[in-house]
């Protein structure tokens, strides 16, 4: 038996390809050939660069059979998804099972390209999403995440932030700039050019019974503008709040009746309705 060295295949020139017709060369030089060879001969290319290059639709098969558009490929988030073909923050959504049941309905808040909803949906089994997110780019990601996984029964979409007043925001950190979409902030101003609502303004038909918040310091102005919904409504809280935001945040939901429970990781709390007078 003669063993071909893999180099061979990626070699115009090489003795190999003169003793091959046409028709034998294309029957012999596949896809699996050509990946199997980079593989084993150029393993100074980043993983996620090999991925991409059989992926050129940016289109990828993560857990749960769900389809995920990952077309930023300096982004944290999608590089992540990318490398673990697995949903980001899988620990953190891991430990809030026992907060849900089947059949729920879920807001998330700071949406993203659909990480988290995409969980809800497949792993959860929600009953209806309603999923939030200002940032135009990452909107037509997030939009295309659900499309991708004909979703669009159960996820529905908003193409705004929510804040303490319908107004405008503008961004003062560009999560772009810093490989980081998720790390975009922004702050409510008039003059701005992204939409910002009031969730109380908002109809929503069903119970609310689960909310996740992830809005970059924006915590306290989603919350002052949600009151009414979450006195009424009393949903388990995901939300993440940094530091220097948390007296202030935590404050806001205590006065309305609700304790932290769990911290699931560095800045993210759940908090629950644990009773009281709501204001």
């Amino acid at each position: 038996m003669i063993l071909i060295s893999p180099i061979f295949l990626l070699i115009p020139f090489s003795p190999f390809y003169f003793s091959m017709t046409e028709y034998d060369l294309l029957k012999f030089v596949t896809p699996s050939r050509i990946k199997s060879f980079i593989c084993w001969n150029v393993p100074s290319i980043p993983i996620e660069k090999l991925c991409r290059l059989f992926h050129k639709d940016h289109i990828f098969t993560i857990e749960n059979n769900i389809k995920m558009f990952l077309p930023c490929k300096h982004d944290y988030v999608q590089t992540e998804i990318l490398m673990h073909r697995q949903f980001f923050e899988n620990t953190e959504l891991r430990k809030i099972h026992k907060y849900v049941s089947q059949g729920m309905t879920f807001l998330d808040v700071g949406a993203n390209i659909g990480n988290h909803s995409l969980y809800f949906s497949s792993v959860l089994k929600a009953k209806k999403i309603y999923s939030f997110e200002p940032m135009p780019l990452t909107y037509s990601i997030l939009k295309k995440n659900i499309s991708l996984n004909k979703l669009e029964g159960t996820v529905t979409l908003f193409e705004c932030g929510l804040g303490s007043e319908n107004t405008k925001a503008e961004v003062i950190i560009d999560g772009l700039k810093y490989n980081n979409l998720g790390g975009t902030n922004l702050a409510q101003c008039e003059t701005g050019d992204l939409e910002i609502r009031k969730l109380d303004n908002i109809f929503i038909p069903e119970k609310i019974d689960f909310i996740k918040i992830d809005v970059e310091r924006m915590e306290a102005f989603v919350l002052k503008g949600a009151r009414e919904t979450i006195s009424r409504e009393k949903p388990v809280i995901w939300i993440e709040i940094f530091d220097e935001k948390y007296n202030e945040v935590s404050g806001i939901l205590t006065d309305l009746g609700y304790e932290s429970i769990e911290i699931l990781s560095e800045n993210n709390y759940i908090f629950k309705y644990v009773g009281g007078t709501c204001q």
